[in-house]
């Protein structure tokens, strides 16, 4: 359950710095996923997942994230943290 909650909050964190409306910051980034608990390794991790995954027009891009793209979401903070 732990694992979950976790990953959640990652992906929160990332789609809002990802789709919030402002210019994508990796620092930012990485910061907001430390604040949900994850170490600064993982939240570096996922970060370096996601940029190689999404590249970063999408990362600056105001559009929704799709079920796919939260699935991959999932599958690297899930990689990354655990």
């Amino acid at each position: 359950m732990k694992k979950t909650a976790i990953a959640c909050a990652a992906v929160v964190a990332l789609t809002l710095s990802a789709c919030g409306g402002e210019s994508y910051n990796r620092d930012e980034a990485i910061d907001d996923l430390v604040e949900t608990g994850l170490s600064e390794e993982a939240a570096t991790c996922i970060v370096d997942g996601v940029e190689d995954e999404f590249g970063i027009d999408k990362l600056n891009s105001t559009d929704d994230l799709s079920d796919e793209d939260e699935e991959a979401l999932m599958t690297i903070t899930t990689d990354c943290a655990f």
